[in-house]
C-alpha cells in the first residue's frame, strides 16, 4: 500500500467564502523608512516630503515612504465611498427595504477619523484627495514638537475647520464617538501588532455602511512563529508556519474583524486585503453593512472556516466550522485519501 498522509501540520482561522476580494503581496527593491529621533536625541532636520498630490514635512514623525500604496489604496477606497452608498441606498429603496438609515446619505459629507495620524499625511490625503469632508487626526503621543509638526502639516485644513487635532488613546476616540453619536464613515486605524483592539472597538464609532481600515504588524504571530498563545490572543487562532503564511496573515486579520463585528451584533464582510511586503504589514478594508436588528452575525459562520496544510504532500484545503466538529473531516489529507485504496 502506498503510504497515507494523515498528520495535519496547521489548522488557522480564516475566512473562506469571499471570491469577490483579493489578497495582493507587494513588492519593492528598496527600503529605507524615515528614521525616528531616540529620547535625548536633537530634533531632526525638517524633512520635506512629497506623496500624491500633498507635500508635508515628516520632521520627527515615523514616516515610511514605501508605504505609500497602503495609503493609495485607503484614499481610492474613500473616494468610490459616497457612490457605492448611493447605490446601496438605490437598491434598498427598489426592494422596499428602507433599513440602515445609519448609513443613508445625508448631505453631510463624508467624515473620517485617523485613530493614528503620526505626521498627518494620512489625514491630509484623505481631505486633499479622498473627498473627505471633514477629519479628526487623533494620537496619542503628546511630545510638543511632534504636535507641531502635525498641526504645521495640516494648519490651513484646521483653519478652515475641515480637520480637527486630537492627542489621546484611540479606544477613547471610538467610546466618545459612540457616546455622542457622531458616527464616522471611515475610520483607518494604522496601529502596531495584531490589529486588536481596533478590530474589536472601532465598530463602535464607525457608521453603517462604513469603512474599517486595520491593521496588522505582527508577521510572525501571524505566520506560527511566536508562541501559540500569542496567535490566540491577538488573532483568535491557531497559526503555525506554512508556505501561504503572508496570505493567510491577511485572511487571520479579517476572520477576527469579522467575528469581533458579529460578537457586538454586527455584519462585516472584506473590502480588500493586502499584504505589504517590505514592512512585514497586513492592511484589510473592511464594510460595517448591517447593525442591530438588520444584522445577521450568524452569517459569519458561512464564511469562517479553517485552512488546513499537508507538510508531506503540500496539499492545503478549506474546512468549515460545521466540518471542524467532525473528528475525521481534518485527518486525512485529500490527495493521500484519494491514493489510499491504490497498491503498488
Amino acid at each position: 500500500m502506498l503510504r497515507v498522509c494523515t498528520r495535519i501540520c496547521t489548522l488557522v482561522v480564516v475566512c473562506v467564502l469571499a471570491p469577490w476580494w483579493s489578497v495582493q503581496s507587494f513588492r519593492t527593491t528598496s527600503f529605507k523608512p524615515v528614521r525616528m529621533r531616540r529620547a535625548g536625541q536633537p530634533p531632526l532636520a525638517a524633512s520635506r516630503q512629497r506623496e500624491g498630490t500633498v507635500e508635508f514635512d515628516s520632521g520627527d514623525c515615523f514616516y515610511r515612504p514605501h508605504s505609500k500604496i497602503i495609503r493609495d489604496m485607503g484614499v481610492l477606497a474613500l473616494r468610490v465611498l459616497p457612490q457605492q452608498r448611493l447605490n446601496g441606498a438605490r437598491a434598498r429603496n427598489h426592494s422596499g427595504d428602507g433599513g440602515g438609515g445609519a448609513g443613508e446619505l445625508d448631505g453631510r459629507g463624508i467624515s473620517v477619523l485617523d485613530a493614528m495620524c503620526g505626521s498627518g499625511i494620512r489625514a491630509l490625503r484623505y481631505i486633499e484627495e479622498g473627498g473627505a469632508r471633514y477629519v479628526v487626526a487623533n494620537d496619542a503621543d503628546d511630545d510638543t514638537q511632534l504636535a507641531n509638526a502635525r498641526a504645521a502639516n495640516l494648519g490651513k485644513h484646521i483653519v478652515a475647520g475641515s480637520v480637527a487635532l486630537q492627542c489621546g488613546d484611540a479606544m477613547d476616540a471610538y467610546f466618545a464617538a459612540r457616546l455622542e453619536r457622531s458616527y464616522y464613515d471611515m475610520i483607518d486605524a494604522d496601529g502596531f501588532g495584531s490589529g486588536m483592539p481596533h478590530s474589536a472597538e472601532a465598530w463602535w464609532a464607525l457608521r453603517l455602511g462604513g469603512l474599517l481600515y486595520l491593521c496588522s504588524t505582527d508577521a510572525r504571530t501571524a505566520a506560527g512563529k511566536n508562541s501559540a498563545a500569542a496567535a490566540w490572543r491577538g488573532f483568535g487562532a491557531v497559526a503555525q508556519s506554512m508556505p501561504s503564511s503572508n496570505e493567510l496573515g491577511v485572511r487571520l486579520l479579517v476572520a477576527d474583524a469579522v467575528r469581533q463585528a458579529a460578537a457586538r451584533g454586527m455584519e462585516a464582510v472584506p473590502v480588500f486585503g493586502v499584504y505589504h511586503r517590505p514592512s512585514s504589514c497586513a492592511r484589510v478594508m473592511m464594510r460595517l453593512v448591517a447593525a442591530g436588528r438588520h444584522s445577521c452575525p450568524s452569517s459569519a459562520e458561512k464564511s469562517m472556516g479553517f485552512a488546513a496544510y499537508c507538510a508531506l504532500t503540500g496539499e492545503h484545503w478549506i474546512l468549515s466550522l460545521s466540518d471542524i466538529h467532525d473528528p475525521r473531516a481534518a485527518a486525512v489529507c485529500p490527495p493521500a485519501a484519494q491514493h489510499a485504496s491504490l497498491e503498488i
